[in-house]
């Protein structure tokens, strides 16, 4: 089973295919934000770090939603992800504000 590391030595190890939504909310990692919890709202964005290359591209929404929460490069959103192999799992940035 892949294993979901998180910031502070805490790890989750899940079967491959789960949401790493479910898998933060499994470890009680609370250095992700919440929203929607349904995939459309840009909120749980994350830095993936070690296994990032592993991940499926994101998506045409995922990349939209990226872009319109300014996201850095590389950033994915939790609930669009799904393990596929070990992941780190880092904090994103924060946000950059435009006025």
């Amino acid at each position: 089973m892949p294993r979901v590391s998180f910031p502070g030595g805490s790890f989750v190890d899940v079967p491959i295919g789960t949401p790493l939504a479910q898998a933060v909310t499994q470890a009680g990692y609370e250095g992700i934000g919440w929203g929607c919890c349904q995939g459309i709202c840009g909120t749980c964005r994350f830095q993936p770090g070690k296994g990032a290359d592993q991940l499926t591209p994101p998506t045409a929404l995922e990349s939209i939603l990226l872009n319109n929460r300014n996201a850095t490069e590389g950033e994915r959103l939790a609930c669009h992800v799904t393990v596929q192999a070990d992941l780190e799992v880092l904090p994103a940035t924060p946000e950059k504000r435009t006025y």
